[in-house]
């Protein structure tokens, strides 16, 4: 299940009424403005009436029973978004996908080392293999970016490097201290 159709799961306005309550109402204000906001398109889901399965409709379209189905009026409000905000959609690939989910992962793992939240990385793998289903094969998501992800931890900061760069106000990208200086 992907994240749009788990969105439609728990109810699109869930997220939005978090957003309200700590005050999301727009980038310009938000508590930390050098953060970038992600509540933008969903928030214009939700205010189309768009709550997910319990009305029918949401990322998806659930009128013909809970199989998400995709409909044209969110693929036009996704469009508008993109011209709206200058987005140029382009293809994107596994790799890319893979990092993008797993890098700020990996990164987080080493700052609750860094900062005593875990003793050891192996204590982040462990949470991670038995807490959340990390797959065995892949021994945690610290062991992954060091001994399985092409490159280790050498290229992973490089490439944690590369996305601060395209994208300077978002936190998740700048590698941790820790991180910085593993072997």
């Amino acid at each position: 299940m992907g994240p749009f159709t788990m969105s439609d799961l728990s109810g699109n306005d869930i997220g939005y009424s978090i957003r309200k309550d700590f005050g999301l109402k727009t980038m310009h204000e938000s508590p930390n403005t050098n953060e970038r906001y992600y509540g933008a398109l969903p928030d214009k889901l939700v205010e189309m009436g768009r709550l997910g399965q319990k009305t029918k409709k949401g990322w998806y379209d659930y009128s013909a029973g809970r199989k998400p189905v995709e409909d044209a009026a969110v693929t036009k409000l996704i469009e508008t978004h993109r011209a709206e905000k200058g987005i140029t959609p382009r293809t994107i690939d596994a790799a890319e996908i893979l990092d993008r989910c797993l890098l700020p992962l990996v990164n987080e793992g080493f700052k609750c080392v860094e900062d005593g939240v875990a003793t050891r990385e192996s204590d982040v793998d462990m949470t991670y293999l038995y807490g959340y289903g990390w797959p065995r094969s892949n021994g945690g998501p610290i062991y992954w970016a060091r001994h399985v992800r092409e490159g280790g931890l050498p290229k992973l900061v490089e490439d944690l490097n590369r996305y601060a760069e395209q994208h300077p106000t978002v936190s998740h990208w700048k590698p941790s201290g820790l991180l910085r200086s593993a072997k």
